[in-house]
């Protein structure tokens, strides 16, 4: 027959049993609160992605104009590289960058571990291949530099034109035009990478996607 259980040790084990609950519950506000500091930065982050010139500029289309002013203000990127009319060259970037995600997991009673994966420079440089050398990255090239401008002729209803409005000619139209590198994919991936370190110092960033 079992003893009878003192007060003592009923309010021993209510009290235990009061902080275990307690501890869940704070640990569940606390994954509620990151998790939506990380949809923020997110948000963030997609939003700089889009509203970036050389995102704008492309997503412009054949006719836009140079916003990014990496073409010294001459025709616009989507057709100098060589996009064919109707491509969405951004979608591939965007989807990466949206498929972003954090994990959390109980390291102990106390605590949680939360992981951020979010794409590398390297996936997003490899998921963009210029349209005309599969081994090459557009977006790498934003960065890095682009030749041929001196050969870049801008114009509307050209024949032979992927995306109809420009082509590059055997005869140096603008001599001494060089590309402009502006800063694209690489820094917002450093950028953003600090932006969800920061969220908490339990976070680990992983760039697997």
């Amino acid at each position: 027959m079992a003893g009878k259980i003192s007060n003592k040790e009923v309010e021993k084990q209510l009290a235990s049993f009061i902080v275990k609950e307690t501890m869940k519950q704070n640990k569940s506000n606390f994954q509620i609160q990151v998790t939506k500091a990380f949809q923020k930065v997110k948000r963030e982050m997609l939003l700089e992605f889009m509203n970036h010139p050389v995102t704008r500029e492309i997503l412009g289309g054949p006719n836009a104009s140079n916003e990014s002013n990496t073409l010294n203000g001459y025709g616009n990127l989507f057709s100098f590289i060589g996009f064919n009319e109707g491509d969405d060259p951004i979608e591939a970037i965007l989807d990466l960058l949206n498929n972003s995600e954090i994990h959390s997991s109980n390291t102990s009673n106390s605590g949680i571990m939360f992981t951020i994966s979010i794409p590398s420079k390297q996936a997003i440089f490899a998921a963009t291949p210029l349209p005309w050398a599969s081994g090459r990255s557009w977006s790498e090239a934003i960065e890095r530099g682009l030749s041929g401008l001196g050969y870049y002729l801008n114009r509307e209803n050209l024949n032979n034109s992927n995306s109809g409005t420009g082509i590059q000619v055997k005869s140096v139209l603008r001599r001494g035009a060089k590309y402009k590198p502006v800063k694209y994919i690489s820094t917002l991936i450093n950028e953003y990478t600090k932006k969800f370190k920061n969220i908490d110092k339990t976070i680990i960033i992983s760039k697997t996607l």
